[in-house]
């Protein structure tokens, strides 16, 4: 069965090359696990609520064995630190 996640993330704006280092290692993963990105796209403004990060991400995985896969693997939290520098937010849901 499928699964879909949804990724809200705010990017630090003076960590573009941790950005580009976590996304180098992090999509690779997703890839090679089944993953691949359904739709992203930038948000500037909450219509009802609070801003939960300025970019959205959909991402598909074949099952929760693949997120697992993924977000359990020795590459991922090598990356971890990284990640954390990279974002002001980062949530995967």
């Amino acid at each position: 069965m499928t699964v879909r996640v949804v990724a809200t993330l705010e990017p630090h704006p003076d960590e573009v090359a941790a950005m580009e280092t976590y996304f180098g290692t992090a999509m690779p993963l997703l890839e090679d696990a089944g993953g691949k990105v359904i739709e992203q796209f930038d948000v500037s403004h909450a219509v009802v609520g609070q801003m939960v990060g300025t970019m959205i991400m959909i991402i598909e995985y074949p099952n929760l064995e693949a997120i697992d896969a993924v977000f359990g693997s020795e590459a991922y939290k090598a990356v971890i630190p990284t990640r954390d520098r990279a974002f002001k937010t980062y949530n995967i849901n």
